[in-house]
């Protein structure tokens, strides 16, 4: 057998309008038996994941070094699935990049509009397996974006601060001072965000757009707003977050031409606030425009809530079904473990998890 030293990317086309080619694929991404679409939708976009393979003496046989996240559908939105697999070194185009123990500040200029300022952006991040740490961002409108073509990169040690002046922003009760546009996007595959700061609030204080596979974690914030930027956001993780005034923790917007906001099976695990009793469930905008999470097939563990809404309680159209979500009423202070991640992963490195360490 051929050693592991070959990089496979699976990329599958996901169409989520009202047309979709692809509503099986759909479906199995956003959560439900059958795809119902939100009404303006019509847009789509690529679904990937990547591995590690052997290959085979056959030359027919390739070995993962990890289940697969989503299982490739026979559709054929333009072309159907698509497999790469190249030598791993190098592997992707770019690699190995990182920036860190650094302060980058912008000019104090005041932040006047949600679209249309001429963009004061830290940094961005377009290659894999790379690391931003150690890093201080000073009047930022877009602080830290991972490409969405990117893969297995990680932001450790942040604090996004400002002393621009700001502008208020928000829906009526929900008022806050913003700084800025985006303080942290994750765009792409099995990234990791930890150990953060926000000092001052964005409109989308941390967003995830086309994302699989992704953790948010240690973070803290004035009133940090979880933002679920729509295109399929699917099996990612959000754990021991302090959120601060939770009054905008579901706060999502994006194109409502790229799908609802959240796809199946996120999880949301030991998530705190500094006033629980304003914690609430992810709610569908007026007339289901803002925001539209659809199915709601996601786990709440540990979150401040305390139940599930009525089917038609407040802003909450079909697909919704309380059915859908897995809620467990549990103190943050009393969750064990604290890190669903951090469990999981020292169980996986033990094989607990999946039987890989087999000799082959």
């Amino acid at each position: 057998m051929t050693p592991l030293h070959w990089a496979m990317s699976l990329a599958q086309p996901l169409g989520y309008g009202k047309s979709s080619d692809t509503p099986l694929f759909a479906a199995s991404i956003y959560g439900g038996n059958d795809f119902s679409p939100p009404g303006s939708t019509t847009g789509g976009s690529t679904v990937s994941q990547q591995f590690v393979v052997s290959i085979c003496d056959d030359n027919q046989t390739l070995i993962l070094d990890r289940p697969l996240r989503f299982s490739p559908s026979t559709e054929l939105r333009y072309g159907g699935v698509r497999i790469a697999v190249r030598d791993n070194i190098p592997s992707w185009d770019t690699e190995q990049i990182g920036i860190e123990h650094l302060t980058i500040q912008l000019p104090s200029t005041p932040w006047l509009k949600h679209f249309g300022t001429e963009g004061q952006g830290a940094i961005e991040v377009m290659s894999d397996n790379s690391w931003v740490r150690n890093i201080k961002i000073i009047n930022a409108d877009n602080g830290i974006e991972m490409n969405r073509n990117t893969f297995n990169n990680t932001i450790q040690d942040v604090i996004l601060s400002s002393d621009r002046i700001p502008r208020r922003s928000g829906p009526s009760g929900r008022r806050y001072d913003a700084y800025g546009h985006h303080g942290i996007t994750l765009k792409g595959r099995d990234h990791m965000l930890k150990d953060f700061v926000l000092e001052v609030s964005f409109v989308h204080d941390v967003s995830m757009n086309n994302c699989h596979g992704c953790v948010v974690m240690r973070g803290d914030a004035l009133q940090m707003n979880m933002d679920h930027h729509r295109q399929g956001i699917y099996d990612s993780l959000w754990t021991e977050l302090n959120l601060g005034i939770p009054v905008r923790m579901w706060e999502s917007t994006g194109n409502p031409a790229e799908g609802y906001n959240s796809g199946a099976y996120n999880t949301y695990w030991n998530i705190k606030s500094d006033q629980p009793d304003k914690a609430y469930w992810p709610e569908d905008g007026e007339n289901g425009l803002y925001p539209q999470w659809g199915y709601h097939n996601i786990n709440m563990i540990a979150t401040e809530l305390q139940g599930k809404p009525a089917i038609g309680e407040g802003n909450r159209p079909l697909p919704y079904h309380p059915d859908n979500a897995h809620l467990e009423v549990i103190r943050p202070s009393e969750i064990y473990p604290e890190n669903i991640y951090q469990a999981q992963r020292q169980a996986y490195l033990h094989g607990l998890l999946f039987d890989l360490h087999r000799k082959r």
